[in-house]
């Protein structure tokens, strides 16, 4: 304001002495001269307030608004992440569903991991005998199990679907594997209103090679699994 003020002033009395000069207009009355040479320095501190109070209010509703735009702006990013981790995200369990296992997994087994693979055994009959939502408790304690043991830093645990579960660990953790399987052989869990469901899982575990995919790892676990049920079974 000061500076608009002080500006307003020069060029106010630059032009109207140059309009002066040039009309060959003087003022011998002291009167006439006082005013004729005063204006000039009075006439900005008059148009000044006027012509700065538009100014200060579009500042005003410039910086409101550019208030509004950073906000939606931090909304939108908000929901943009959010959106980026449900689609990572498996909703029962909050852990990595198998888009987030992969994208996480190939980022972290790049000088090799061990993966260890797991599902449970007749979780079929746990939704049958106890209902669907006694299938989810169970499912929700498998996961806090495999994650309370196969979670060192540098890991990441995933459920590949249904009642399939999977951990990429750094390498040297396969001792986790014989861990898990010993926790996870007999798992009782208290099912609100319907008693305890009983269950167990089947565990495999692969030492991955640097340069060998998550997916080749996956498929040499799972046929191991495989294999090893059909022998208990009986069925090879």
């Amino acid at each position: 304001m000061v500076r608009l003020v002080v500006a307003g002033t020069i060029a106010s009395v630059v032009i109207t002495h140059l309009a002066y000069l040039a009309l060959g207009l003087t003022f011998d009355a002291l009167p006439v001269k006082l005013v004729a040479h005063g204006l000039p320095f009075l006439m900005p501190l008059v148009i000044a307030p006027i012509t700065a109070i538009p100014w200060v209010r579009l500042q005003n509703r410039l910086a409101a608004a550019n208030a509004r735009l950073a906000q939606e702006v931090d909304r939108r990013t908000a929901l943009q992440d959010e959106l980026e981790h449900q689609a990572r995200t498996d909703p029962l369990t909050a852990i990595a569903n198998r888009r987030g296992f992969f994208e996480a997994a190939e980022a972290i087994a790049v000088e090799g991991a061990v993966v260890v693979l797991l599902d449970l055994d007749d979780f079929k009959s746990v939704n049958d005998t106890l209902g669907h939502a006694a299938g989810d408790v169970v499912l929700q304690a498998v996961v806090r199990v495999v994650e309370g043991v196969c979670r060192p830093p540098g890991g990441v645990v995933g459920r590949l679907g249904g009642d399939e579960f999977v951990a990429l660990l750094p390498p040297g953790c396969g001792p986790v594997a014989a861990r898990l399987r010993q926790r996870l052989a007999r798992l009782e869990v208290p099912v609100p209103g319907r008693g305890t469901a009983i269950t167990s899982a089947s565990v495999g575990v692969v030492v991955m090679a640097a340069g060998q995919s998550v997916d080749e790892a996956l498929a040499v676990v799972d046929t191991g699994m495989y294999e090893r049920k059909r022998a208990v079974r009986g069925l090879a």
